[in-house]
């Protein structure tokens, strides 16, 4: 909203950007969601956005004059938790496995060699307040200094093979935290014993056993238009499916159908704040 006051105040001026984290996100949208969206020099650190996302085609169509995205080492927020969902959510790795060559494919789009020490704030630390500074002036691409960067090939070796099992992170989530939700429901407030679960428990199995495969043998790459890159994606969005669902009627229908007045109040006004949160969101 900023950005469009200053844009309509000052037409011809040219704006450079600087993002961390979810503003990495704003930029990216507001180049694919308004056409009217352009960029002097943008520097990205921690970003949250897909390694393919085509910086390419916003170069070319002169609307990014200069790209530079500093990858984080143990940058464990985006390596467990945007990057797990890459097949199905427009956010991503960009921040730790870097984008694509094909994405960087150029005049003008850079990102680091090295990775930056400093988990998710790392590349925007003040010890790199210098090279930002210059890039966003010049377009000259950040020096990599010794002790701001990690000097050996790739980022911390752990995190990154632990972030290539796309169980861990969000969907570990999903389903960790239906699981303790209903748990504690069973535990703490007088259910109806002669119902038991409002869906039998072997459903909830089968889910756990269901879900691993879709994100744990889904490739490192995100999705393409090769045949098992479709597969995969559309398999873990089938997972994700089924366990929001799961989530839904495991514990908001128990709640709402077996349990304490007081706990089922509760549990519909969250139900109320869920859907409204989706029906604005989409």
């Amino acid at each position: 909203m900023v950005r469009t006051h200053a844009k309509a105040r000052y037409p011809n001026a040219t704006f450079d950007y600087v993002g961390h984290s979810n503003g990495t996100y704003l930029a990216a949208g507001a180049l694919q969601e308004y056409a009217a969206a352009r960029f002097g020099n943008i520097y990205f650190a921690g970003s949250v956005v897909r390694v393919d996302f085509h910086w390419n085609k916003f170069a070319a169509a002169g609307r990014v004059e200069h790209f530079h995205n500093a990858r984080g080492a143990t940058d464990w927020v985006i390596a467990l938790a945007p990057k797990s969902v890459d097949y199905v959510s427009e956010l991503g790795g960009g921040g730790f496995d870097g984008f694509t060559p094909a994405a960087l494919d150029a005049p003008g789009l850079t990102q680091s060699e090295k990775f930056a020490w400093g988990q998710h704030s790392g590349a925007i630390g003040e010890g790199h307040w210098p090279g930002i500074a210059r890039f966003i002036a010049t377009g000259i691409q950040p020096p990599e200094p010794e002790n701001l960067f990690k000097q050996t090939p790739g980022p911390y070796a752990p995190l990154d093979y632990v972030s290539r099992l796309r169980l861990l992170g969000v969907p570990l989530v999903a389903v960790a935290v239906p699981s303790i939700l209903v748990g504690a429901i069973e535990k703490l407030f007088p259910c109806g014993a002669e119902h038991g679960f409002a869906i039998p428990e072997y459903c909830f199995y089968a889910l756990l056993v269901a879900a691993p495969p879709f994100f744990l043998f889904s490739p490192k790459a995100p999705p393409s238009a090769a045949p098992w890159d479709l597969v995969a994606k559309w398999a873990a969005g089938l997972g994700a499916a089924l366990l929001s669902a799961w989530f839904v009627f495991a514990v908001f229908w128990l709640a709402l159908a077996q349990c304490s007045s007081v706990l089922s109040a509760v549990m519909f006004v969250a139900l109320l704040a869920m859907t409204r949160f989706v029906l604005t969101k989409y």
